[in-house]
């Protein structure tokens, strides 16, 4: 039971803000089991299920409207975690997939299912928690980015002199680029200003159903060159927290309206496949006579989705990070720092 409410527990007593969320201090790893180790928890910070969300090269010459860097911060303005082992600044549930030099930023769910609680000076890391992130602010802040880019040659020019490594870049190089960019931007923007709604979903919560939904139905099953089919997408008004991890693979239904079968691997691949496709993989099937491929032009990565899935099914709930006895005498104390230190 006390495994169960560990969560409840440590939000009540403790100090909980999504600044923790993305605070540098080195985290204790509360106790999830024998089966999580140090290696399978670094696996799952970064396994690429086939997200491809922007160019990591155009990521990195972006700014915010303050004149920083977009990645200034390793996005931990929105909550997510630092994650010290990237060379690309990216946090926890972000990676670089590709080639060098055509590296492309995706997400694993590890970005929205790690929970880090601050308590006593003390950081908590809780993998496979609902994570306290703004999913909606990323969305928000990168579409006005690449928007502020492409609204004059002037704003462009800078952009396009750090991706292409030029001052003066080839012509070609350059109409290319802005071609590659307005395709990007025209699918993204249309679901962004489509889907989110004018009052943000709150840190730590998400219409995930909706927004999958939305880029199904309004960004993957169009007619080419853009797939797209606008009037599709809705707003995406129905967030709720994001839920916990462990134990997820032998649940019987999981979303929140418990929608969705689950319990053995097919299901949770058609699961998973969902979440993946919400996070901005390439999908574009194509009708080829009497069939419709769904494979070409499809990023996600069913081996990598596999691979998760069985991390999943070894995270285990978390334990009370503190000697239960000694808590248990000194529970009539009000005072939160007199809590024994983790052992």
């Amino acid at each position: 039971m006390l495994r169960v409410l560990f969560l409840i527990g440590l939000t009540v007593a403790a100090t909980t803000r999504s600044s923790a969320q993305g605070a540098d201090a080195i985290p204790f790893y509360v106790d999830q089991g024998t089966d999580w180790t140090a290696t399978a928890r670094a696996d799952f910070y970064v396994r690429d299920q086939g997200s491809r969300l922007i160019a990591l090269s155009w990521m990195q010459a972006l700014k915010q409207r303050n004149g920083l860097p977009f990645l200034a911060d390793g996005l931990s303005r929105y909550g997510y975690l630092p994650n010290p082992g990237n060379k690309a600044s990216l946090p926890i549930g972000f990676h670089a997939s590709g080639p060098e030099g055509f590296q492309i930023v995706g997400m694993t769910c590890s970005a929205c299912h790690t929970r880090q609680i601050e308590f006593d000076g003390n950081m908590y890391r809780v993998d496979g928690g609902p994570g306290l992130v703004d999913f909606y602010a990323l969305l928000g802040d990168l579409d006005r980015a690449v928007g502020d880019v492409l609204a004059s040659d002037d704003s462009f020019a800078p952009f396009a002199a750090a991706v292409l490594h030029s001052e003066n870049p080839d012509t070609a190089d350059l109409e290319d680029l802005r071609r590659q960019v307005d395709r990007w931007y025209l699918r993204f923007h249309t679901l962004v200003v489509r889907a989110l709604p004018k009052r943000g979903w709150g840190v730590g919560r998400l219409d995930a159903v909706g927004m999958i939904f939305n880029r199904l139905s309004g960004l993957d099953i169009g007619p080419p060159p853009d797939f797209m089919i606008p009037e599709n997408i809705k707003t995406a008004d129905a967030p709720v927290r994001y839920p916990f991890l462990w134990n997820a693979p032998r649940q019987d239904k999981t979303q929140w309206p418990g929608f969705a079968k689950n319990g053995s691997d097919i299901l949770g691949l058609a699961r998973n496949v969902g979440e993946v496709l919400g996070v901005f993989a390439t999908f574009e099937p194509k009708r080829q006579g009497a069939v419709i491929n769904f494979l070409n032009g499809n990023s996600t990565n069913f081996d990598g989705l596999s691979e998760l899935e069985n991390l999943v099914k070894r995270i285990g709930p978390p334990k009370w990070p503190w000697n239960i006895d000694a808590a248990l005498a000194i529970r009539g104390k009000s005072n939160r720092h007199e809590l024994p230190r983790p052992q």
